[in-house]
């Protein structure tokens, strides 16, 4: 079986654009694992779902982290920047984005009112994803996605 592990991190301005740029890296290597699987359950009878690692859960999840670094984050401040890093193997998915604003406090967060235009993102990134953290100041988030849910 072909394994692997693969890191990449990506650092740009607060401009919502940089976000399509980012989506299309991704779904690159989405691309590139699928084929893996192939070879992989052709030549051994392995098979492994990379698909739910790029699926539409994982887009949304992304996507919205993304869009809360540069609005909330950096408040659109287009002199900051936003990191992301990702890391993908046979096991997980765990992706990392980082602001340079002061961070929030995310053990008391609001409850989300269907009607508000804002506070879904966080719902729906821990929905997608299996594992949901911060760092200590709240400009971080850690989301993991397990090849099979629950598996750690």
């Amino acid at each position: 079986m072909i394994k692997f592990n693969i890191n990449n991190e990506f650092v740009f301005p607060s401009q919502k654009p940089y976000i399509t740029i980012l989506f299309k890296v991704v779904e690159d290597i989405g691309n590139a694992l699928k084929k893996i699987n192939n070879v992989n359950q052709r030549l051994i009878g392995a098979d492994i779902d990379f698909g739910q690692f790029f699926g539409f859960g994982i887009t949304v999840a992304i996507d919205e982290a993304l869009k809360n670094a540069i609005q909330h984050g950096n408040g659109n401040n287009a002199m900051k920047k936003v990191k992301m890093s990702y890391e993908v193997n046979n096991d997980f998915l765990k992706v990392i984005v980082s602001d340079e604003g002061k961070g929030f406090d995310y053990n008391n967060l609001p409850e989300v009112v269907v009607d508000d235009d804002s506070g879904r993102g966080l719902l729906l990134i821990r929905n997608f994803m299996d594992e949901v953290a911060f760092n200590e100041t709240g400009n971080s988030i850690i989301m993991t996605k397990f090849r099979k849910k629950g598996e750690s």
